[in-house]
């Protein structure tokens, strides 16, 4: 979880220091690391039979990269980022739920 939330802040800051060529590919590698490592930790938590919601809204990011690359066939002024990144968001947002049961 450490690792995603430095996904998203290395994305921010990078920019606000570095405006131009270098910070732009960094914010863009953060971006897909973003969609990477997301997924990665939603097979990982399938894989060790934690069936939660996280780990299925995790792994739906490969769906929101599907949904994109079919708009992107099919309706190209429909394309955003967001419907994978909306994903990981509730991902990483279920992540804590399993705790909040325990209370």
């Amino acid at each position: 979880m450490g690792l995603l939330a430095a996904v998203f802040l290395m994305g921010t800051v990078v920019r606000a220091l570095m405006m131009g060529e270098i910070g732009g590919m960094v914010g863009s590698a953060a971006f897909v690391g973003m969609f990477l490592f997301g997924t990665a930790l939603g097979i990982a938590l399938l894989a060790t039979r934690r069936r939660t919601p996280a780990a299925w809204a995790l792994t739906g990011i490969l769906a929101g990269i599907a949904l994109m690359v079919v708009l992107g066939l099919t309706a190209p002024s429909w394309v955003h980022p967001a419907y994978p990144e909306t994903a990981v968001h509730f991902g990483v947002a279920l992540l804590v739920l399993p705790q909040l049961r325990r209370r």
